[in-house]
């Protein structure tokens, strides 16, 4: 049993099938303007958040390679304080300081001079100690006396008086001051004296010479600008690698307001005025640095990127044109063809092509709907078909395919057949009705399912009829042979109990080839035959009683099974191949040559019963032949032409001859039809012919489908028509059912390569010039 469902189309009639003629361009053309508003808006989108993103990441990579040279300037201030921290504490552990100071005020100048010369002599060795420090000075607070290590210096500042006032003022212990002298920028640092005490007896003032600042600028980077700006955010000193001065710049004040409104106030960056700045404050320290640049020279790489984005703009807009203006072109060519398909003059008429495919697409809805309530009620049916057909004849290469299109997991484990068959069943069908029949049927195979299942064994069982069951279940690594039998045992004894009649089931042997599939099947048969010696309701194992009387093992059998397989396929290099298999039996088995020669007699009589009902061959077949071979290599010689060869080539003639049956009872319906609306499911149904039979036997015939060869008759007949009648195109397209007279056209110019209208003219001027 079979069945196939599909949708046939006749093709001669699909390709008539079109629509009228649409107002299409307004369409084309707002797709057209659609797609490309899509395009420049998405590359234009596209464009700024690329440019936005590499700025912040340029910005972010200049940040982050300025933030240690800023870091590091801050840190040689740092530590040039703390030098002078540490020289100061070391001054006063001298002898010299403690000497100055228990001296203070000095009345006598000449008594006292050898002490402040010694004084002023640590000084200059404190000075010497110190980088960029020229001059040391301390003023006495209680007199106002200065005593200096350069006293030029002290006249050229009016002895820091301003910075001494100043510092006065803040009542720190230690300042860092800027200051200017002739125009030039100044750093003094001053400390008080002596050192943790709340009030000074004088200060420490040291000056910076006027390389300090320019020298901690040109050391940290040759090729950058940067600025050093003191608490009033005044520029103390610049450097700049083009040499522009930039002391008298402006910085904008939304720097320091940033500075005090982000929370990581020890660094951060900003852009205004066309610069890019990075202000870093150190936390103990007055004094502010800034790295800038302008933005021009920053963003050169994002600039340059922008103008590649911008050309990739360009150049995607304009192959995005092109290429949808094609893929539009071709859109709408297979939309033509579309439209043509789904067209039928039986359906409405409609100037909506989107309406006329609204309503197909419905319809093939439906139809799948149905289809597939119809599929699901029927592929169990196939299913159960295709196993019967497998147990019968063996399993196939194509029989594999359909296993797994079927989902029937068979062959990755060891398995073994049993037939569960009802006794006594006369008697049953005399007791009980066809109803109670079926029922018990559902009954059996729920039973075996429900067993089965909870022994977690993986197969499937079907009804041969209704008193007999054949299961096929796998043995895999979790279960063995104990659970199949324990699982059997259960089957029987619960039957029995609550069914009205016992069961007897015949079991296999256990293997793993799943070609060999109906041998297992044709041995648990053949266990169950053994109820006449064994009695019913019994369990009973092909392998208690099989062939202890015959001297050949079960591979013997297993190749006359695969012969018979390879002939059925018509395979005849593969039924050579296990005919050969034969020769191994000399050595491998231990049997006289009476037992040989009669199991090759009975097996070429059991292929001949097998394959054909034709007593002809039979009947050619002598016995005094066979009897006359006197090796197992003449025995296969004989069996491989007189039996396989002549076998096959029995069923090809068969099927030929089928073939062609079939093929003419088509042809002779369509040629008496030619007029009609042929659809190939409907003739097979009125011609009693399998659906895939009929297409295979015209191809295999005339070498053309039923779709091809009822165009081709169509054609012939609408030129027959054209040379010798006066009908219109209009009419001949409605006899042989084209919707109009367009795709009628179409088609016959494909066919035959004139139009229908030049080929009746070409035919009239032929006869014009013949009658002259």
């Amino acid at each position: 049993m079979c069945f196939l469902y599909g949708v046939i189309i006749n093709e001669p009639y699909t390709r008539t099938l079109t629509m009228g003629v649409m107002p299409v361009s307004s369409r084309k053309i707002r797709s057209i303007l659609m797609i490309f508003l899509i395009s420049v808006v998405g590359t234009s989108l596209l464009s700024l958040v690329l440019y936005n993103i590499s700025t912040e990441i340029i910005k972010h990579q200049i940040e982050q390679q300025t933030r240690s040279s800023l870091i590091n300037l801050s840190s040689r201030v740092s530590n040039l304080q703390d030098r002078i921290s540490q020289s100061v504490i070391d001054l006063q552990n001298t002898q010299e300081y403690q000497l100055f100071i228990k001296s203070l005020p000095f009345k006598d100048y000449e008594s006292s001079a050898l002490v402040i010369l010694n004084f002023v002599n640590q000084l200059r060795t404190m000075t010497a100690s110190l980088d960029y420090v020229d001059n040391i000075t301390f003023y006495n607070v209680e007199n106002g006396k200065e005593y200096a290590t350069n006293g030029v210096m002290n006249a050229q500042f009016q002895e820091f008086r301003d910075e001494i006032a100043k510092f006065e003022t803040l009542g720190a212990s230690q300042a860092l001051f800027d200051t200017y002298n002739n125009g030039s920028p100044s750093v003094v640092y001053i400390q008080a004296l002596p050192l943790f005490q709340p009030k000074p007896q004088g200060y420490l003032i040291f000056h910076y010479n006027a390389h300090f600042l320019r020298g901690l600028l040109q050391n940290e980077q040759v090729d950058s600008n940067y600025l050093i700006v003191n608490e009033e955010h005044q520029i103390v000193d610049s450097y700049s690698i083009d040499g522009t001065p930039t002391r008298s710049m402006q910085l904008p004040e939304t720097l320091w307001q940033h500075s005090e409104s982000t929370a990581d106030s020890n660094l951060h960056s900003l852009s205004a005025q066309g610069n890019f700045y990075i202000l870093h404050h150190p936390v103990n320290q007055k004094w502010s640095y800034i790295y800038f640049v302008k933005e021009s020279l920053a963003l050169a790489p994002i600039i340059e990127l922008r103008n590649i984005v911008l050309l990739s703009t360009v150049i995607l807009i304009v192959f995005s044109l092109v290429m949808y203006a094609l893929s539009i072109n071709l859109s709408w060519r297979g939309w033509n063809k579309i439209s043509e398909l789904i067209a039928d003059s039986r359906d409405m008429r409609s100037k909506d092509d989107f309406d006329l495919l609204f309503h197909k697409i419905q319809g093939l809805m439906q139809n799948h709907n149905q289809l597939e309530h119809r599929m699901n009620v029927i592929l169990p049916e196939a299913k159960e078909a295709f196993l019967r057909n497998i147990l019968e004849k063996g399993c196939g290469k194509q029989d594999l395919v359909k296993m797994k299109q079927y989902n029937i997991s068979l062959g990755s484990n060891p398995y073994r057949c049993f037939c569960v068959e009802a006794d006594d069943y006369k008697a049953l069908k005399e007791l009980y009705t066809e109803t109670d029949m079926s029922r018990f049927e559902y009954g059996i195979i729920c039973v075996i399912r429900e067993v089965m299942g909870e022994a977690n064994i993986s197969g499937f069982v079907i009804a041969e009829n209704q008193t007999r069951f054949v299961g096929i279940y796998e043995l895999d690594k979790k279960t063995d042979d104990t659970t199949l039998d324990d699982g059997l045992a259960k089957i029987k004894s619960f039957i029995s109990e609550y069914f009205p009649f016992s069961v007897s089931i015949g079991v296999s042997q256990a293997r793993s080839d799943i070609s060999h599939i109906h041998l297992s099947y044709h041995e648990a048969l053949e266990s169950l035959k053994q109820k006449l010696i064994a009695g019913s309701n019994q369990v009973i194992y092909f392998n208690d009683f099989t062939r202890k009387e015959t001297p050949f093992s079960p591979d013997v059998y297993e190749i006359e099974h695969d012969i018979v397989r390879q002939i059925r396929e018509k395979n005849r290099e593969f039924a050579y191949t296990a005919l050969d298999r034969l020769i191994g039996i000399k050595k491998a088995e231990n049997i006289d040559y009476r037992s040989l020669q009669n199991y090759l007699v009975n097996m070429t009589l059991f292929l001949f019963q097998e394959f054909t009902a034709d007593h002809r061959l039979i009947s050619q077949i002598s016995i005094s032949e066979m009897v006359q071979l006197a090796t197992l290599e003449e025995w296969t010689e004989w069996i491989r032409t007189h039996c396989i060869d002549s076998l096959i080539d029995d069923m090809i003639q068969s099927e030929r001859k089928q073939y062609e049956q079939i093929s003419e009872k088509l042809v002779q319906h369509m040629e008496n039809h030619l007029e009609q609306d042929l659809r190939l499911n409907e003739v097979c149904k009125q011609l009693g012919i399998p659906l895939h039979l009929a297409n295979l036997a015209l191809k295999e015939v005339h070498g053309v489908t039923f779709a091809e060869y009822l165009l081709q008759r169509r054609i012939e007949l609408s030129k027959k028509w054209l040379r010798e009648t006066q009908m219109s195109l209009d009419e001949i397209s409605n006899f042989l059912f084209y919707s109009n007279a367009q795709n009628f056209s179409r088609a016959f110019k494909k066919y035959v390569g004139l139009p229908p209208g030049h080929y009746r003219k070409q035919h009239q001027t032929l006869t014009e010039e013949s009658s002259v």
